[in-house]
């Protein structure tokens, strides 16, 4: 499994940024959801479990373009 942006990934709306992780506490900074960031991290590695589109040796960058683009996807979508 692949960790990359796991912590700083927000499990509520997707919005990917460092600035979401503040030590332990995230804070999502589009729709404000607060938690953990060890517990934000778990929710989202669970939900990659069966994710086949990120893969184990993906570049990380590369993960934050798909996690990024998956946002958009949902802004898009509402």
């Amino acid at each position: 499994m692949n960790a990359a942006y796991s912590s700083q990934t927000c499990p509520v709306c997707g919005w990917v940024d460092a600035k979401n992780r503040h030590g332990d506490v995230f804070k999502c900074q589009k729709c404000g959801f607060t938690c953990d960031a060890d517990q934000v991290s778990g929710i989202n590695l669970k939900m990659r479990l069966h994710d086949e589109e990120i893969t184990r040796y993906m570049p990380y960058k590369k993960v934050k373009e798909l996690l990024l683009q998956r946002y958009y996807q949902k802004q898009q979508a509402n």
